[in-house]
């Protein structure tokens, strides 16, 4: 069965498709096709489209399409949120959204994309339609058997087929013969729109001539739209980016320029090389410049991941299937994760129990070994041996170094001290009393030198040592 991709621009009142076929390995471009359709008549847009599915594909085919949807049909705002968790930024975008769009929150259909961060907070380019709309637009599609796999804003596509870099503050035009639809994008999300009714009076044979004063007022059209955003945000548009069927309307890139005092060019799409274009003309290719760049968004790996517009209640099976497979995911995980740890459980048991044998038998040849061993009898010398050297060890162990401190107080005594006494205390606080005669200067420099000398952790005295000028009677404390 043949696959096909479809990238189709919806917009108002014409439908433009470019049709690519999947033949395994390479993509080949089959047609470009430009569909008339009446407003808000689902019913008729429908049997149009059957007729061309019909006319155009094999019955039974597999036909995937991406949907672009023109920004007026979005609600756009850029919105500056604290750096939350995921849930918790869902739960601020919805009711954010639900406040600047002018519908019933259980009609909004909302998708957002980060256009910067830092530590605290973080802007959200936040988009939102209407749940009808998007109904109304698979209802037309998937009877008549197109598989949609996205609907995504028109500027989000033709960032995909640009060679204008997209990551500074951009005002993209598109220039229609009927419409003029200006779009500002801040890291290459959609974060304001404004349309205006054009009538661009030249002849289709000339359709590169503008006459002077229509290039003009588009050129202050576009100037007017740049100073209210500017004043409204604060920011600065940096580059205009124009585009429009393939025409380069001669002197409106440098009218708008001159006006806005912005560089203005005209977009140059990038080359396709992973499909084959049938030879198509520069003009054609650029004319279908945005079915293009939707279909490409299904040579992607997850081609339904990113900003994608869906109904709610395809939404809502969507998450339950993905949770559902999460869940048969984690189950599946479990059971296996189990197996393999029963698995390691009984191959470590049975490891344990054969070295265990193993281990027990090399025991019991080693007691026997050991029993039998003729130093058996000279164990009771070598334990009665081990004990008295043990107790003497803790006999010295258990005394002070009692000798070294009294030849270290006795090095720092004066000649002219005379001890009378000496109190060591043993216990845990190790304090030591001095006592002896001398004269008030002596007993004074004794005193100093300990307390300079000794390393011990406290010397006291009391007054009573001060007495007499002679022959004192004195008192030292050392607590060691």
């Amino acid at each position: 069965m043949n696959s096909f991709l479809l990238g189709i621009e919806w917009q108002a009142t014409e439908i433009k498709i470019a049709s690519v076929i999947n033949e395994g390995k390479k993509f080949r471009l089959i047609s470009l096709d430009h569909l008339s359709i009446p407003q808000s008549e689902p019913d008729k847009i429908k049997a149009i489209f059957s007729s061309w599915i019909t006319a155009k594909f094999p019955i039974g085919s597999d036909i995937q399409a991406v949907i672009t949807i023109p920004e007026s049909q979005i609600f756009l705002k850029e919105i500056s949120v604290p750096k939350i968790k995921a849930k918790k930024l869902n739960d601020v975008i919805f009711w954010e959204a639900t406040s600047f769009a002018p519908m019933l929150p259980e009609e909004a259909v909302i998708q957002w994309g980060k256009i910067s961060g830092d530590e605290k907070t973080q802007k959200i380019a936040v988009m939102v339609t209407r749940n009808s709309f998007l109904e109304e637009v698979y209802s037309i599609l998937e009877k008549s058997g197109i598989r949609i796999i996205a609907i995504e804003p028109t500027s989000v596509s033709f960032g995909r087929l640009t060679h204008v870099q997209l990551n500074i503050n951009t005002l993209l035009v598109s220039v229609e013969e009927n419409e003029t639809n200006s779009v500002v994008l801040r890291a290459g999300l959609p974060v304001f729109s404004s349309s205006a009714s054009a009538s661009l009076t030249a002849m289709k044979e000339q359709r590169w001539k503008l006459e002077k004063n229509t290039t003009e007022e588009l050129a202050e059209s576009v100037k007017k739209i740049i100073s209210y955003w500017e004043e409204r945000e604060n920011q600065k548009i940096m580059q205009v980016v124009l585009v429009g069927e393939g025409v380069k309307y001669t002197g409106l890139a440098t009218a708008i320029n001159q006006f806005a005092q912005i560089p203005t060019i005209w977009n140059k799409p990038n080359e396709l090389s992973n499909i084959d274009t049938a030879g198509q003309s520069k003009l054609a290719f650029s004319r279908f410049l945005i079915p293009f760049a939707a279909v490409l968004r299904l040579f992607e790996k997850e081609p339904s991941i990113g900003i994608n517009f869906q109904p709610k209640a395809l939404s809502e099976k969507i998450n339950l299937d993905n949770h559902q497979k999460n869940i048969a995911r984690v189950i599946n995980s479990f059971t296996v994760i189990n197996s393999l740890a029963l698995l390691a459980f009984f191959v470590i048991f049975l490891f344990l129990n054969i070295w265990g044998l193993s281990l027990s038998k090399e025991i019991n040849q080693t007691k026997l070994f050991v029993q039998n061993h003729p130093a058996q009898q000279f164990i009771p010398e070598i334990n009665s041996t081990n004990n008295l050297i043990d107790r003497v060890d803790k006999l010295v162990l258990s005394q002070k170094d009692t000798g070294a401190r009294l030849r270290l107080i006795s090095l720092l005594t004066p000649e002219n001290i005379v001890f009378t006494n000496l109190q060591l205390n043993n216990d845990k606080n190790e304090k030591w009393v001095i006592k002896g005669t001398g004269d008030r200067s002596v007993i004074l420099a004794f005193y100093e030198k300990l307390r300079a000398d000794s390393q011990a952790k406290e010397i006291s005295m009391p007054f009573s040592n001060f007495e007499k000028d002679k022959d004192n009677n004195f008192e030292i404390n050392i607590t060691w």
